[in-house]
Order: C-alpha cells, then sequence, then structure tokens
C-alpha cells in the first residue's frame, strides 16, 4: 500500500449517490485493507484460523470507487485528532448499544466484487435491516470466510446474520410415521408486576412426525405472530399450555440418529471448517455436536431469553415451519446485562431465570433488539453474547449446535458454580483447550454406550426453571446426565493420572 495512503480513502466516496456504497467508518480496519489501487479499495482480506484452516479463497467485501482519494497529508494535526476522537465516539455507542445497536452497511442486493457470494439485507420491523447470505455449495464449506465477512459486516450491531442452505444441499426429509413421544409442555405465570413471564416445563407426550403434510403457514407478520404470543399467556396465565409441545435435546450426530429423528442423513451445519471446538478437552452433545428440536402443530412452543454457553457462536437450521426470533445485539451486552440484574451473577444467570420478554418490555428497559423472522431453509447464525429467545408458529422441525471462530475466548465467561444448581450447567474443565497428546473425552461416545445396551426410548431432558418442582422425566441419558457421565469420567481419569508417593 502507498504510505501515504491510509484508511482515509474510505471517506473520500460520495454520498449523494445512490450507486455508491454508504460505509460508516466502524466497519473498516485499515490492517485488512488490500493494496491500494486507482479505482477503489478492498476491506477483507484472507483469513488463516489459529488451527491452521486455511479459507478457499480470500473474499473481498466490497471494491470501493474512489474518485477523489483523500492523502493523509492533506489533513492538519488538529482535524487528524479531531476525526480519531469522533471515530472513538462512534465504536463507543456501537459497544454500549447506543443509536439502536448501529446499522449495517447499505448493500441491499448486492454482489460481492471479485466473488460470486451473494448476499442481500433483509427488512426488519423497526427500520433494521438483517445479512442474509445465499452462498453455493462450495462457499457453504467455507464457513470461516462467510464468517468473517459477516461481522466485517457489521452483523454484531445485529447479533445475527442468515445464510440460505443452497437448493443442491437440501436433502428430503426421511419417511417418519407419526409416532408419540414423550415431550414437554408449558406453563406460564407474571412475576414482578406484570414485568415479564417465567416460563416452566411439565412431562407429557404427544403425537409429532415429520412426514405429514405441510404444516400450514401462519399468515401474519412476525410482530402479529409476538402478539399473539403474548394472548396465548395472558389466556393461560398460571395455567398448563397442554396442546403446545416441544422435543428439545434430540441426539443427531449419527446416521441412525439423525433418520429417528426425521432429518437428512448429513447435517448442513455439522462438521464444519475452523471450528476450535474440535480442540477442546470434551466432545459434549448439543455444544459440539447437532441436537433436533421439534414443535407439535400448536402455536406457541418457545426457548427463553439465554445466551450462549462459553461465549460460543450457535447455528440454528430450520427444515420445516416458521420461528420467530428476538435478537438482543451482541454490541449491546453490557446494556441488556445491566437492565437485566446480572450484577456478580454467572454468564448462565439468565437460564436460572427461565424468562421471557415481549418487546414493549424491552422497550421500557433501554434494550435494543431485533425481530428476525426465520423460514425453512435458512441458517440463524446468532453471535458471541448475544441475548436471544423466541418461539414457533405451528409445526418445526430444526438443529442447532455451536461453533467456535478462530477468535474465540471464554476469558470473560464466569461459569455455574456448584451453588447454581442448573441441570445442564457445563464444567469448565471440559470446555478447555486440550494440550498436545491429551486424550479427549468423548461424551457422544460415552452416550452411544450407555444407550446402545439399554432396549429403551431415549429422551432428553431440559433445564429445570425455578418454578418447576421436578425435571421432565427420562428413560435414559438425559442432557443432565450426559454432563454427569462426563464429570465422573473425568474425575476417574484425573485420579488415575494423579502420581501416588
Amino acid at each position: 500500500m502507498d504510505p501515504d495512503v491510509t484508511a482515509m480513502n474510505v471517506f473520500a466516496m460520495s454520498r449523494h449517490r445512490p450507486d455508491r456504497y454508504e460505509l460508516d467508518p466502524v466497519f473498516v480496519n485499515v490492517d485488512d485493507c488490500h493494496d491500494y489501487e486507482p479505482v477503489g479499495i478492498s476491506a477483507f482480506t484472507e483469513q488463516v484460523a489459529p488451527n491452521g484452516y486455511q479459507p478457499q479463497q480470500p473474499y473481498p467485501v466490497v471494491d470501493l470507487e474512489l474518485e477523489s482519494p483523500v492523502i493523509i497529508e492533506d489533513f492538519p494535526p488538529f482535524h487528524l485528532l479531531l476525526l480519531l476522537l469522533l471515530l472513538l465516539l462512534r465504536l463507543l455507542q456501537q459497544r454500549c448499544g447506543g443509536g439502536g445497536g448501529g446499522r449495517a452497511p447499505d448493500l441491499h442486493g448486492a454482489v460481492i466484487a471479485g466473488s460470486p457470494i451473494k448476499y442481500e439485507l433483509q427488512a426488519l420491523p423497526g427500520g433494521h435491516r438483517l445479512l442474509l447470505f445465499k452462498p453455493t455449495p462450495a462457499q457453504w464449506a467455507d464457513f470461516p470466510s462467510i464468517f468473517s465477512m459477516a461481522r466485517r459486516l457489521g452483523a454484531d450491531a445485529e447479533g445475527c446474520f442468515k445464510m440460505a442452505l443452497p437448493l443442491e444441499m437440501r436433502d428430503p426429509l426421511p419417511a417418519r410415521a407419526p409416532q408419540r413421544f414423550p415431550a414437554i409442555a408449558y406453563k406460564v405465570r407474571q412475576i414482578r408486576a406484570r414485568t415479564f413471564w417465567q416460563v416452566s416445563t411439565v412431562k407429557s407426550d404427544g403425537v409429532f412426525s415429520s412426514s405429514q403434510g405441510a404444516p400450514a403457514d401462519y399468515p401474519g407478520t412476525a410482530e402479529d405472530a409476538i402478539k399473539a404470543l403474548k394472548t396465548i399467556f395472558t389466556k393461560n396465565k398460571d395455567r398448563r399450555m397442554r396442546n403446545v409441545l416441544y422435543r428439545p435435546d434430540i441426539p443427531a450426530w449419527t446416521p441412525k440418529q439423525r433418520r429417528e429423528a426425521g432429518v437428512p442423513s448429513k447435517s448442513p451445519i455439522h462438521p464444519l471448517a475452523g471450528d476450535l471446538l474440535d480442540h477442546t478437552k470434551a466432545i459434549i452433545p448439543g455444544i459440539h455436536t447437532p441436537y433436533v428440536y421439534e414443535s407439535a402443530p400448536h402455536f406457541g412452543a418457545s426457548f427463553q431469553l439465554h445466551a450462549e454457553d462459553y461465549r460460543l457462536t450457535s447455528l440454528n437450521h430450520l427444515y420445516r415451519g416458521r420461528k420467530i426470533w428476538i435478537v438482543v445485539p451482541s454490541t449491546a451486552v453490557d446494556v441488556a446485562e445491566k437492565a437485566l440484574d446480572r450484577k456478580n451473577k454467572c454468564s448462565q444467570f439468565m437460564r436460572h431465570r427461565a424468562e421471557f420478554f415481549f418487546p414493549d418490555r424491552f422497550d421500557k428497559m433501554g434494550i435494543p433488539y431485533r425481530i428476525v423472522d426465520q423460514r425453512p431453509g435458512e441458517t440463524i447464525v446468532v453471535l458471541p453474547d448475544a441475548y436471544h429467545q423466541g418461539f414457533s408458529t405451528g409445526y418445526t422441525l430444526a438443529e442447532a449446535k455451536n461453533y467456535a471462530d478462530s477468535g474465540w475466548t471464554d476469558e470473560s465467561y464466569q461459569p455455574c458454580e456448584p451453588r447454581c444448581k442448573l441441570a445442564t450447567a457445563i464444567p469448565g474443565e471440559l470446555m478447555r483447550r486440550i494440550g498436545d497428546g491429551e486424550e479427549r473425552l468423548n461424551l457422544c461416545a460415552e452416550y452411544e454406550q450407555a444407550t446402545a445396551s439399554a432396549d429403551v426410548v431415549v429422551v432428553s431432558s431440559i433445564d429445570v426453571s425455578p418454578a418447576q418442582s421436578q425435571p421432565p422425566a427420562a428413560t435414559s441419558l438425559s442432557k443432565k446426565r450426559q454432563l454427569e457421565v462426563g464429570r465422573d469420567v473425568l474425575e476417574d481419569r484425573v485420579r488415575k493420572s494423579v502420581r501416588v508417593h
């Protein structure tokens, strides 16, 4: 790069021409710029992950045509200082969620220069917009580049982004006759002078089948669906919502498990290139490998407000139905946790509380949010620290897992303590980076061995909310039991490795 040319070039583009990209300075990193060319400047470079993953090709974000590049020497020192102060103020606003959590670059319907990767900005309620990538199968396999591109385009200011699974990768769902499965039902109550809703779960059962006729689409908008859910909660206050059923945490990392769960034998979100979870001490079901989630045809199966374990990213792929998400931007995590009264509690304090907040309550609390409408074939990628909640508008079939990108760190994460008594708390020892030559603890294999010798139906449990007297029954290894097995095996191996003098 010409030493006289710096990031000041990006401010030279016209903001009055509709065919030019309007760029906020916060989205550009000078160190990531390619060599300057008279016709433009690219703001994206090749990424190399610490574990040796090499993207298939560098994907430039955009080629910006600069009619009158601005040279650094044209600015007096005072003006440069003022510009730096303004940039710092912008960064602080982004971090604190000010100004609605920031805005994504205006690239609606654009095609990345120098690459066939396509994406658009979907309109969200409140005037916000969400990145929706439309990769080819080869580009889908290069998830680290898509992930890096999304963050450089400001995805943290929205808390998430979407990817549309290529049509060539949308395998048909396996036939599965209607079958009765153990499930959970819901009970809701309004607490703290109608501030929010606490959602507890009770064991139940119901008939589920992904091969039944196509579920009827909910006709309303995402905002209409939220109002409908609030009406259902109000009508069923302090009562069990008997017809709203949900099957969470269904194991789906082997072909047999996936066939029984009603999803294609090959997962679109597992394995993923560049995943640092491949280098942790343990392989944990639902974190390192997929779980399937299925809701019955009735409207309203919900999941409550939470952030991902260990500051991980989550991928949630929807096969059938429609889900509405309410996501708090990653840039507003401090604002959200202060309003939610985290104080010195563990990082999973919201899982303990099992609470659902409607948008009007977030507005009163000063917490920014995005309302996201997910349709079949779409994967929602929720970024680290982004609190999120949501619900199904009818029958849904989905799978989810976590992901650790090349910059993943859990340094600020505060794991649950024994006094937390969270059934599915994950010990920090299981998530630490594994040492050279160290044996991994495969909880998925432990799970398979335990269930292979038992002639039972495997049913996973869920978190126990404060209002619930006992967890849903499980006939074999529940999610809680899987972690207990992990702790037992780990402790046994530690004992055997200690030298006795």
